[in-house]
């Protein structure tokens, strides 16, 4: 008797060891590739919204800084003076335009718990001793003031302000971030001249 052998012809193979490896390549650079593009769009976001908190901080201070400025009252009492690290006007304040009364608003350079970084406060008072402060702005190396001031043979700045009967033309705010990589020069007209005896 013949013995019965069935002989099937296959064509199924399996990955070799190489195609295996070329395919794991494969997988691994489109893994790395879109891991990149993740950590760089995370990045690109918190980039984005530091930005944007710092812009939006800036103009909200420009914003304070000039109508209070805006709105400087020079009365004989508790004049206009100022520093370098400080300024000091009275005035009417924006959060409070219907009140009659003047304030004494005072702007004041102090060091934040950052290593050499600065921090702008504002703090409002009447007269009465109620205050209210507010941080203007955060994080700068250099924030200081200065003030134009008209003399005989023209208009020079000076760094300080204490000036009977007389405002300055103007006040500069300088700011530096990052050891003066990014400088800015706020300028601020002062529209009333001179003093107003009570």
């Amino acid at each position: 008797m013949k013995k019965l052998t069935l002989e099937f012809e296959t064509n199924e193979r399996g990955f070799t060891l190489i195609e295996t490896m070329i395919s794991l390549a494969i997988i691994a650079v489109i893994g790395l590739a879109s891991f990149t593009l993740v950590k760089r769009a995370v990045a690109a976001r918190k980039t984005h919204t530091t930005v944007t908190t710092k812009l939006t901080q800036f103009s909200k201070a420009f914003s304070i800084i000039s109508q209070d400025i805006t709105n400087t009252k020079s009365v004989a009492y508790g004049n206009f003076s100022g520093t370098q690290d400080s300024l000091v006007l009275i005035g009417k304040t924006k959060e409070n335009p219907a009140d009659t009364q003047l304030q004494k608003i005072s702007y004041r350079v102090e060091h934040s718990g950052q290593q050499d970084k600065q921090n702008l406060r504002r703090i409002t008072r009447d007269f009465t001793g109620k205050s209210n402060s507010l941080v203007l702005l955060t994080g700068f190396e250099v924030i200081k003031f200065s003030y134009l001031q008209q003399y005989s043979d023209g208009n020079r700045w000076d760094s300080e302000w204490d000036e009977d009967g007389y405002l300055p033309l103007a006040v500069k705010l300088n700011l530096e971030d990052k050891s003066g990589t990014r400088q800015k020069e706020l300028l601020f007209p002062v529209r009333v001249q001179r003093q107003i005896k009570l």
